[in-house]
Formats: structure tokens, sequence, C-alpha cells
């Protein structure tokens, strides 16, 4: 099977396919898949606010999966006011610090996403995604220097395409569903939950 890589643009061009609340629906998948990992910065740390943060994600998915498909949440908040929780890199750091900074980023861009439904926003909100399981693979391999051969294994590592793979099929159930959009959204939430980062660690 052949490798799946994360490209802005190819990304981009796929989702401007869907309509804004299917960009929305997968763009959530995204920071669902993320989430996890800023409970588990937290709990090691004893910093941030994972309730408030979940609480946020929770909002966007009641607006998303609310009768009458279509609609997008309102009422959020400030995505700046999110993005305070980013961790500390001078003060707080632990294994999870780097996928939590991706999650809470992505949680911001959701917001963001959310108020002007800007594609290049729904790109960057999946990058987040892509970037944390890149950031695990690289720690895994932990190369002395980066060549063709080390970007290969990081690519090619389970946690990476896993990911890159959810993502890819989320577009494509979007674009193609077999059922009720609001349900394919239901799934593709609970994959991305089933899935997450830090959840099972």
């Amino acid at each position: 099977m052949a490798l799946l890589d994360f490209s802005r643009q190819d990304l981009r061009d796929r989702l401007s396919t869907l309509d804004s609340w299917q960009v929305a629906v997968f763009s959530a998948s995204c920071a669902e898949a993320l989430l996890p990992s800023y409970r588990r910065f937290t709990e090691l740390e004893d910093v941030g606010d994972p309730d408030n943060v979940e609480e946020v994600l929770e909002r966007i998915w009641a607006g998303l999966l609310e009768p009458g498909e279509g609609g997008l949440p309102s009422g959020l908040p400030d995505s700046a006011e999110v993005l305070r929780l980013l961790p500390d890199q001078d003060e707080q750091w632990n294994e999870w610090s780097a996928c939590a900074e991706n999650a809470i980023a992505a949680l911001g861009l959701l917001i963001a996403f959310c108020e002007n439904l800007d594609l290049d926003i729904a790109v960057r909100v999946a990058q987040q995604a892509y970037e944390a399981v890149d950031s695990i693979a690289s720690s895994a391999v932990d190369p002395p220097f980066m060549d063709h051969q080390v970007a290969h294994d990081i690519l090619a590592a389970d946690v990476v395409q896993r990911e890159l793979r959810r993502q890819h099929e989320a577009v494509e159930a979007l674009a193609n569903p077999t059922g009720h959009q609001v349900t394919v959204a239901v799934s593709l939430r609970e994959r991305a939950r089933a899935q997450s980062l830090g959840r099972n660690a």
C-alpha cells in the first residue's frame, strides 16, 4: 500500500468540494483526535483547563449535530481566549507538551473556521493533527540528523499513517455519504475519539 503524505494544497482542493458544514465536521474530527493529549499534558503539569477546553469542543459538536444539518455552531468563545491555554514552552514541558500545543492550536483554528469559513484555516486544523503524529514518530526515531531515509521512516510510522488515513477517509465519507450526514458525522467523531492521541496512554 502506498504511503499517504500530508499536502496542504491537495487537502484544500479536496475540501473545496465540500460545503461549509462538512468542512467544519472534518475539522472538528481533527481537533477531536488531538484533545486528549491536552488533558494528558495538564495532568502531568497540573496546569491548564482541560474541562473548559473539552466543553468548547462539545459545544461545537452540539452545534454541528443538532437537528437541521447544515448549521454551524454559534456563540463560541473567541479563538484568542482558547489560544491563551497554549503550553508555556519555557516553564511547562513533558512528553505531551508538543501534542497539547497542537491540540489547543487546532481548537482555536476550528473556532476561527466556524466564524469565517476560510478553507485555509480548515487545512491548518488538519495540519495540527498531522504535526502532532509527526512529532511522536520523530521522537521515537530520534535521529542524529534528518535525511531521506529518516524522513521516509517517520512518514511510514503507524501513528502517522493512521492519522493521514483517518483524514483521507473522513473527507471521502463526507463527500460520498452512505447515510444521513449527521450519522456520518457522528461516526467520524467516534473514530477520531477512538484513535485520539493520549486517550489510551
